[in-house]
């Protein structure tokens, strides 16, 4: 069996690539991405005060020393987008009103939506991020905020959808979010603190999990996933880091300015049939993933012998066997996006290199990893 000391002294061989993941300026730090982001979300707050005035006023009303936290909050950010979207894009898309009521309220009551964004109420257990994750039903939308963002949902995605919460539901989250937390407490708070809401929902059984990238800070998972800890700690992993690429995405030239997924190089993952294709864009998403997956795969066999005592029998990866696997995936992405510069901005080159920098201290780290008796 391995012992609690062991899984210490083994997680010394991954280590390096996590605190990378977590850490590094400037695809890592979740601090640095939120830095970033308040400056760029204030600029798209001046460009909708052109349309709507609230949005000066909110951006009056929040300006000071907790601006970075305001505009972390994806209800704040994905309003922003939303309601730009509506008035310069979709022109024939009416703007949702709860999102207009948003900025009204809160600019004049700036502290209120502090304390809504930190209201516990209907939130996990966890210790991943020093605020609530929330489990989103619609019988727990009660504030503007609330409203808000449910607005966000019914803006960005098709059909009517009854959101339910349930207890047991609840539980089984917050476990598989402690489990998270132990086999990567360096990487999953810095993936997580990308996550406002988790939604439950009926959909694409047969993977899991998704995001949906205008809906920031929400991630989807089906029920199928809730049966096990481990399934649900990689899948909350897996969608969160993609929340996050969204972050880089907003605030780094990843790729070149005009970039059009009709427009751009249609790249295959050899793992799929031929006739699967990405552009650009996803192809990059999916590396980091997987990036970050061959890093909770090597964490997530050497800790099974000690944790399946309180988390259950432990089940691999849905979407891979182990961490080389998971590495593999990543480099193949790297290599093909790597084949068309062109229709990558200056940062996306150095994100490539970057992730390529994380597996190689990945790799040296397993070549010296001991072996569980």
């Amino acid at each position: 069996m391995t012992s609690l000391t062991t899984f210490n002294k083994t997680r010394k061989t991954w280590l390096p690539a996590e605190q990378k993941l977590a850490g590094d300026t400037p695809f890592g730090s979740s601090a640095y991405l939120r830095e970033r982001g308040t400056v760029s979300y204030r600029r798209r707050l001046e460009l909708l005060g052109e349309h709507l005035p609230a949005a000066l006023q909110f951006l009056d009303a929040t300006h000071g020393g907790n601006s970075d936290r305001i505009f972390a909050d994806a209800v704040v950010r994905g309003s922003i987008d939303d309601l730009l979207r509506a008035y310069t894009v979709y022109e024939e898309r009416e703007p949702a009103e709860e999102q207009i009521a948003f900025f009204e309220h809160y600019s004049a009551h700036p502290a209120e939506l502090e304390r809504d964004a930190a209201d516990p109420a209907n939130s996990f257990r966890q210790k991943l991020v020093d605020r609530p994750v929330r489990y989103w039903s619609d019988a727990s939308a009660r504030t503007v905020r609330d409203r808000a963002f449910g607005a966000m949902l019914r803006q960005n995605l098709p059909g009517p959808r009854l959101y339910v919460a349930e207890e047991e539901t609840e539980i089984a989250i917050s476990q598989g979010l402690a489990l998270l937390h132990e086999l990567l407490p360096s990487a999953a708070p810095s993936a997580v603190s990308h996550l406002d809401f988790l939604v439950v929902d009926e959909f694409y059984d047969e993977v899991g999990s998704a995001t949906i990238a205008p809906l920031l800070g929400a991630i989807f998972v089906a029920r199928t996933t809730l049966r096990s800890p481990w399934t649900l700690a990689e899948a909350i992993l897996h969608e969160c880091m993609h929340l996050k690429f969204v972050e880089i995405e907003h605030t780094h030239s990843l790729l070149p300015r005009g970039y059009s997924e009709q427009t751009s190089p249609q790249l295959h993952p050899p793992w799929h049939p031929e006739t699967t294709t990405w552009p650009m864009n996803r192809a990059l998403t999916a590396a980091h993933v997987y990036v970050a997956l061959s890093v909770y795969a090597a964490a997530a066999e050497a800790a099974a012998p000690e944790f399946e005592t309180r988390f259950g029998p432990w089940e691999r990866s849905q979407l891979l066997t182990d961490s080389n696997a998971a590495a593999g995936r990543a480099h193949s992405l790297i290599d093909l996006a790597a084949k068309h510069p062109e229709s990558l901005g200056k940062a996306g080159k150095v994100f490539l290199e970057w992730m390529r920098s994380v597996l190689r201290n990945l790799t040296a780290g397993l070549s010296v990893m001991p072996k569980a008796v």
